[in-house]
């Protein structure tokens, strides 16, 4: 069970009206700023994480810093229609397709397959409260660098939940392609940003029974994105690279 707390920057009623509001919603316990540091109010309070809620947008404070939604490189990969991004290449994605995203983290890689889609749609899986909150609020008011962007973000939707837990309740061939990013969970990358999201999120590796129910959920592929050389008792169809050492992998079915 993961513990937070949700404060507030500074003393306000209007902010920690919003904030017990959230606190309610998330099933984590209000406590006021009163002045104090937020490693002086995660200490005293005994939790790894606080969900502070402010005027601009919640933000996660972790003890490796703070964390916020913010699109990453998801501008830069979704600039040329003419050069798809290697995901949604290896996706073959279709405009009215439907996509699994099994571990969405800050929604970077959902964005990017939204953007191709029209529509379509993206379900992204979290299981920590506090990470699908934050993405769910960014995803609603975060200012895009494009009206691309904007319109991609209004095709994805966020669901808290273990994403195994979901797709045992998923339907057969209810998703066009299932992806996850394996690369999440592993520790490979070790940006500042994805070792502050690494203090507040699932870090299990990807098991096999929910690469079989991936393959059970999804119509027409799933894929993998991982460090080269793991996963080598897959089959792959297809592979592209996806940076230093990292690929994506297809599973057809």
């Amino acid at each position: 069970m993961f513990n937070a707390i949700v404060t507030t920057p500074r003393k306000r009623t209007d902010l920690e009206e919003r904030a017990r509001t959230t606190a309610e919603l998330l099933k984590f316990p209000f406590v006021p700023r009163n002045e104090r540091s937020y490693e002086t109010l995660r200490r005293e309070s005994g939790v790894k994480a606080i969900l502070v809620v402010a005027d601009e947008a919640p933000f996660v404070q972790t003890p490796k810093g703070r964390l916020f939604f913010h699109e990453n490189t998801a501008g830069k990969r979704t600039k040329d229609r003419q050069k798809p991004d290697p995901l949604v290449r290896i996706m073959e994605l279709q405009p009215d397709d439907a996509v699994l995203d099994c571990t969405i983290g800050l929604a970077c890689d959902a964005l990017v397959v939204a953007a191709s889609l029209k529509d379509g749609k993206v379900v992204g899986v979290e299981v920590n409260p506090l990470l699908e909150y934050l993405v769910r609020e960014g995803l609603r008011s975060y200012n895009f660098s494009s009206s691309r962007l904007a319109a991609a973000a209004k095709r994805i939707i966020t669901i808290n939940a273990d994403h195994l837990d979901f797709l045992r309740r998923c339907e057969d061939d209810s998703f066009d392609v299932v992806y996850f990013d394996a690369m999440f969970t592993s520790g490979v990358e070790a940006s500042s940003s994805m070792q502050r999201i690494r203090e507040i999120a699932e870090n299990a590796p990807l098991s096999n029974e929910a690469v079989a129910e991936a393959r059970r959920v999804a119509r027409r592929k799933v894929i993998i994105k991982g460090r080269r050389g793991c996963f080598t008792d897959l089959q792959f169809s297809e592979i592209l690279p996806a940076g230093n050492r990292v690929f994506y992998g297809a599973l057809k079915l």
